[in-house]
């Protein structure tokens, strides 16, 4: 369980508004490459990173899924959806190298 500065659990909206506060500071943004808009990165974005980068390495969507807690559908969506074919060819060729 994740616990604010002072130990305990935070509400529904303190860990939302602490990570906006951090993310804005920072200057984190998402720049549409399409069209050049400039949007807000959100807690969930974290989630997907995270899920693509799992599939980059090589995992199956279902041990994504397994990781993730999701279904091997939502997983598989995100594989269409954001993972370069190139670079899951890339990543099961140094899986096939390593002999896994």
């Amino acid at each position: 369980m994740l616990v604010n500065s002072r130990g305990i659990p935070w509400t529904g909206d303190g860990f939302g508004t602490s990570f906006n506060r951090v993310r804005d500071h920072a200057g984190i943004i998402h720049i549409d490459t399409s069209n050049g808009q400039r949007t807000a990165k959100h807690v969930h974005d974290l989630r997907g990173t995270f899920c693509t980068k799992l599939l980059r390495a090589g995992l199956s969507d279902h041990e994504v899924a397994d990781i993730m807690a999701w279904s091997p559908e939502q997983v598989s969506g995100i594989r269409r959806t954001y993972v370069d074919q190139s670079a899951v060819i890339v990543a099961i060729g140094e899986r096939i190298r390593r002999g896994l």
